[in-house]
């Protein structure tokens, strides 16, 4: 058995959800990207966002599944903050008042706005099957 394999099998209900824990690296693994990139950047806070949920979801996988659904809950209330408000905003520089601004543009693209679809998507997902981690 690999390290990884012994790893994952620490985490609750893994074995019975493990698509729960793709979904839920995946969006953790994009914002720890964006983060890095904002940090290149001299904008910090994502980063660090990233960093203490990562931090919160380590100590509540040891702590108690409570915990660790507590922690999720919180990543998926921050993933639906977050598509939600790109997907209004893109909506509002499309239909109602163009922005002016060239990076809002580049941002809120349909390559942008997908992006933001699908972390909402991922965050309903996270949302309707961290139930069943026990």
């Amino acid at each position: 058995m690999s390290i990884l394999q012994q790893q994952m099998g620490k985490w609750p209900g893994y074995a019975a959800h493990p698509t729960t824990y793709y979904v839920l690296g995946g969006s953790m693994g994009f914002f720890l990207y964006k983060g890095i990139q904002y940090a290149f950047l001299g904008r910090l806070l994502p980063l660090a966002l990233v960093l203490v949920i990562g931090v919160l979801l380590l100590r509540g996988r040891n702590a108690s599944p409570k915990a660790l659904r507590r922690t999720i809950r919180v990543w998926v209330v921050l993933l639906v903050l977050w598509g939600g408000f790109r997907v209004l905003m893109a909506v509002v520089d499309r239909f109602v008042q163009p922005f002016t601004e060239n990076h809002l543009h580049e941002q809120l693209s349909w390559g942008g706005s997908l992006l933001s679809v699908l972390a909402v998507a991922a965050s309903i997902y996270l949302f309707r099957t961290v139930k069943r981690l026990t």
